[in-house]
């Protein structure tokens, strides 16, 4: 059961946030020329087929307009920077610990002609720009 505390600062934070969208519904009703901002979901971390990617919320890195794709594995002290895509849709994608994905990097699978994962190991840096198609990159 929740204390006393908690549920006073919980019905206080939904009066407070009532309040502040009326006051903001008041506001834009008085516009002349509104504009209202349409919410775009985040594609940070996107699961495919119920698999979701598998990423050390601890150490690891990821940049608000990265994208993490299906089933990719990011290991520790990792990061996928800035308009990078990791794409793990139809096969895996593993990367190994201490591994940097620069800026706008593309790392994906392949699988018309069979089954190819990628595969980047540890101490690895892609650099920006780069893409990683079906690739094994060993440790570096």
């Amino acid at each position: 059961m929740a204390s006393l505390g908690s549920r006073i600062v919980t019905a206080t934070s939904n009066m407070v946030r009532k309040v502040g969208q009326s006051l903001d519904g008041l506001g834009s009703s008085m516009e002349v020329c509104k504009y209202k901002d349409r919410l775009v979901p985040s594609t940070r971390f996107v699961a495919v087929d119920g698999v979701t990617p598998t990423v050390d919320p601890l150490t690891a890195f990821v940049a608000p307009s990265a994208s993490v794709i299906g089933d990719v594995t990011l290991g520790k002290n990792s990061s996928v920077w800035y308009g990078a895509t990791v794409r793990g849709d139809v096969h895996k994608v593993s990367i190994g610990e201490n591994t940097c994905v620069g800026d706008r990097a593309v790392i994906h699978v392949a699988k018309i002609q069979g089954d190819f994962p990628s595969v980047i190991g540890d101490n690895v840096t892609i650099g920006p720009g780069a893409i990683v198609h079906a690739a094994t990159l060993k440790n570096s």
